[in-house]
């Protein structure tokens, strides 16, 4: 099911405004009075009138507070209608439309809620900009294009549910940037071009099988040869980008994840690689990628990792 718990968070902020409703209106009566009575009144004494301006400064500043986190709060339920995440409600809505559409079914009400989405943040991204001054943008193009995927029958490379994830210019710079990764990794290693053309040939052996999992001896040869290989190219290449820290991404999927080549991988499972956000891990078992994990070994930070058989 399509949800998203940010819609259980939501909340209406509630504010001591009943306390200060007597002191405002006590303020708004004291406008009516003759000009001649308040300034005797004020000039009874600087004690009256430091009072009176102090708490009047002092209201004000709360409005001011209040009025902050309302807009805030008015800007967390725009988002909410949409940003740039796969949980608010124009990507959910979205994926449903797609849904239905791919099924075969009519998806027009889920477009024309889709619609009035759109023309709701629009508004909300006007009136933030000239009313409230927050730092908020909303990424219009990025809304229209997927509204406008969803009502254009046409045929992609990568399907249009990729689409609703990824923009689809980051979608081609990102298939363009993996094409011959594993190519751009040899070259990134410098191995030598006989070792290399080894190394390729064994990778494009294995790309061919029908069946990458058998267990009959020319598919496990294979896999071995491929299997000394990788360990021979992460080698070179972790200890060459140790020592160069900024890495193209291509080499750091390799490294952190043992990518090493498309043709491998469907359009959709390279992107997910490829876009795959790291999420800080606080609890009491660290989780690592393999890149960070060794990394901490080669600086004495942390032992080799041991089996049930001391190896």
């Amino acid at each position: 099911a399509r949800t998203s718990d940010r819609f259980d968070e939501l909340y209406l902020p509630e504010y001591d405004l009943e306390l200060m409703e007597d002191r405002i209106g006590y303020y708004i009566e004291c406008r009516a009075l003759p000009m001649e009575v308040i300034k005797s009144f004020y000039s009874y004494g600087n004690a009256i009138t430091l009072f009176q301006v102090n708490d009047q400064v002092g209201i004000i500043n709360q409005l001011i507070e209040i009025l902050k986190e309302q807009a805030q709060a008015y800007i967390s339920l725009i988002e909410c209608l949409f940003d740039d995440t796969e949980t608010c409600f124009f990507q959910l809505i979205a994926g449903l439309a797609l849904e239905i559409s791919s099924a075969g079914g009519d998806n027009q009400e889920f477009l024309d809620l889709m619609k009035k989405i759109m023309k709701e943040v629009n508004k909300a991204d006007d009136f933030v900009n000239r009313m409230i001054g927050f730092p908020y943008s909303v990424n219009r193009k990025r809304m229209e294009e997927i509204y406008n995927l969803l009502i254009t029958d046409t045929k992609e490379t990568i399907n249009k549910e990729t689409f609703l994830k990824y923009s689809k210019a980051d979608s081609e710079k990102a298939m363009q940037e993996l094409k011959d990764s594993f190519q751009k990794i040899i070259d990134y290693a410098e191995i030598s071009t006989e070792k290399a053309e080894s190394m390729k040939d064994a990778m494009l052996d294995f790309i061919n099988l029908k069946d990458r999992s058998s267990s009959d001896n020319e598919t496990r040869t294979i896999r071995r040869n491929v299997t000394a290989n990788h360990y021979e190219l992460y080698m070179k290449v972790f200890l060459k980008a140790y020592k160069t820290k900024q890495v193209p991404k291509i080499i750091d999927m390799f490294l952190k994840y043992g990518y090493a080549d498309e043709r491998l991988l469907t359009n959709e499972q390279r992107l997910s690689l490829y876009f795959l956000k790291e999420t800080p891990c606080n609890g009491t078992c660290g989780v690592y990628n393999i890149k960070e994990w060794l990394t901490l070994i080669y600086e004495g930070r942390k032992d080799p990792s041991k089996n049930e058989f001391d190896m």
